[in-house]
C-alpha cells in the first residue's frame, strides 16, 4: 500500500506540475558538477558539450573540436542520475551537441535525450536551440504488485513528450558575456496510467513550466565572476539569484570554486557551493576532473558531493 500510495502522489504531482508552474518530471536540478559547486549558475558557464543542456548558445564559444563529459551522482541521496555530453563544432558556424540523462530504477524512472545546435548571427552573437525527448515509466517493481478485488492495486504507467529550449549568448568585449535561456519554451508530455484496481486508468497530457534565465560574465586572467537570474513566467514558482565564481590559483591546472543560490526576494532556502577543477591539455588532447559539493544547511542529508570527467580534442 506504500508503494501505491508513493506512486498515486507522483502521478498527481505530473498532472498538476503545469497548473502550478511547479515542474514535476523532468526537474532542471542541475547537471553539472562544475556548476553546482559555483551555485549553480549555467548561462554563460562555457563549459563544452554540457552546453547542449545549459544553454546551446555557448557552444558557439567551445575553442575545441570535440568535447565530452561524463557524469554520475546521487540526487539527494535518493536518486541516481547519469550524464553523457558530447558537443562538435567541425563546421566554424554551427556547432553541434548531444547528451543523455537517465535517472531513477524501476520504480521511477526519467530519461531525456536533446540534440542541440548552435548558429553564429554576426560576430560575438551566437543564439542555439535544443530539441528534448522525454520518456518516463513508473510502478514497474515487483515488490509493489498487490491484488485486490477490482484487480491490480499497484499503479504503474509511462509518459513520452518533447520540450524546447533556446539561447542567446553575446560577447560584450574580451572579458564580458550576456546570456538569456529559455528551459521547455514549448514541450508537451502524454501520460498513461493504469491500476489502482482500476481507478488509475487513464491518459493525460500536459508541459513542463518553463523557465528563463539572465545571465552575466565577467572575466580576467585569473578570476571568473558569474550571475544568473532565474524565475518561471507563470510566477508560481520563487525567482533566484545564483551568483558563482572561478578563481584560477595554478596556471591553468588548478581552480577552485564557490557559489550560493538562494530566492531573489526573501533570501530564503540558500544552497551554497564548493568545488576544485583539475584541467591537462597537452598538446590536441584535454582531460578535465571536476568535483563539486552542494549543501543546503536547511535540509538534512541532503548535502551533494559530484564529480565529473571532461574530455576534448582540439
Amino acid at each position: 500500500m506504500k508503494i501505491k500510495l508513493i506512486l498515486c502522489i507522483m502521478f498527481f504531482s505530473q498532472m498538476f506540475g503545469e497548473i502550478s508552474g511547479i515542474s514535476g518530471a523532468f526537474t532542471d536540478i542541475g547537471y553539472s558538477a562544475k556548476s553546482i559547486s559555483m551555485g549553480l549558475v549555467q548561462s554563460a558557464l562555457n563549459q563544452g558539450a554540457l552546453g547542449s543542456i545549459m544553454n546551446p548558445a555557448s557552444l558557439g564559444f567551445q575553442d575545441e573540436q570535440h568535447s565530452v563529459t561524463i557524469s554520475n551522482f546521487k540526487l539527494r541521496n535518493i536518486d541516481n542520475y547519469t550524464v553523457l555530453a558530447y558537443s562538435t563544432k567541425i563546421t566554424e558556424k554551427i556547432p553541434m551537441g548531444i547528451f543523455l540523462i537517465s535517472s531513477g530504477d524501476d520504480l521511477w524512472r526519467e530519461t531525456q535525450i536533446g540534440f542541440s545546435s548552435g548558429y553564429k548571427l554576426v560576430e560575438d552573437l551566437n543564439i542555439g536551440i535544443t530539441c528534448k525527448i522525454y520518456n518516463v515509466s513508473a510502478g514497474n517493481n515487483e515488490d509493489g504488485q498487490l491484488e485486490g478485488i477490482q484487480g491490480e492495486l499497484q499503479v504503474s504507467g509511462t509518459g513520452i513528450g518533447f520540450g524546447l529550449d533556446s539561447g542567446i549568448q553575446f560577447q560584450l568585449d574580451e572579458n564580458q558575456q550576456f546570456a538569456f535561456v529559455i528551459k521547455d519554451i514549448l514541450s508537451s508530455v502524454k501520460y498513461s496510467s493504469k491500476g489502482g484496481g482500476g481507478l488509475a486508468e487513464g491518459d493525460y497530457s500536459e508541459g513542463i513550466p518553463a523557465k528563463y534565465t539572465l545571465g552575466y560574465r565577467i572575466s580576467n586572467n585569473s578570476l571568473i565572476a558569474l550571475v544568473d537570474i532565474v524565475d518561471g513566467f507563470k510566477g508560481d514558482s520563487p525567482a533566484e539569484i545564483r551568483v558563482g565564481s572561478e578563481w584560477t590559483v595554478y596556471k591553468n591546472i588548478l581552480c577552485v570554486r564557490s557559489g550560493i543560490r538562494t530566492e531573489l526576494m526573501t533570501g530564503e532556502n540558500t544552497m551554497y557551493g564548493i568545488g576544485t577543477g583539475l584541467k591537462f591539455n597537452p598538446k590536441r588532447f584535454g582531460l578535465g576532473f571536476n568535483v563539486g559539493y552542494f549543501f543546503r544547511p536547511d535540509w538534512v542529508d541532503m548535502n551533494e558531493l559530484r564529480f565529473e570527467l571532461e574530455f576534448e580534442l582540439k
